[in-house]
């Protein structure tokens, strides 16, 4: 059974505008290949953060609508821990 999920994360700012594309598309593809389907992507761009996090002070916003399995949730959260690029999600 498919579900609406919000899926939220900070690239760090050291990445250039072509790492932050990079990431996207590696989220985006691992919904599709799921069989979800992305309902929208909505990228804020470079942000000062609330509170510093691993030392850094701004990040790259990035925000996925998608309506995919929740199975899948697992898979995408184990993704985003492995990507060195994410600061949070």
């Amino acid at each position: 059974m498919t579900s609406r999920y919000e899926i939220g994360f900070i690239v760090t700012p050291e990445a250039s505008d072509e790492e932050v594309k990079k990431v996207v598309e590696a989220i985006t593809s691992t919904l599709t290949k799921a069989g979800g389907v992305i309902e929208g992507l909505d990228e804020w761009g470079r942000k000062k953060l609330s509170y510093p996090i691993q030392k850094h002070l701004e990040g790259h916003y990035v925000f996925v609508q998608a309506q995919v399995d929740g199975g899948v949730v697992a898979t995408l959260e184990r993704r985003l821990k492995q990507m060195e690029k994410v600061l949070r999600f």
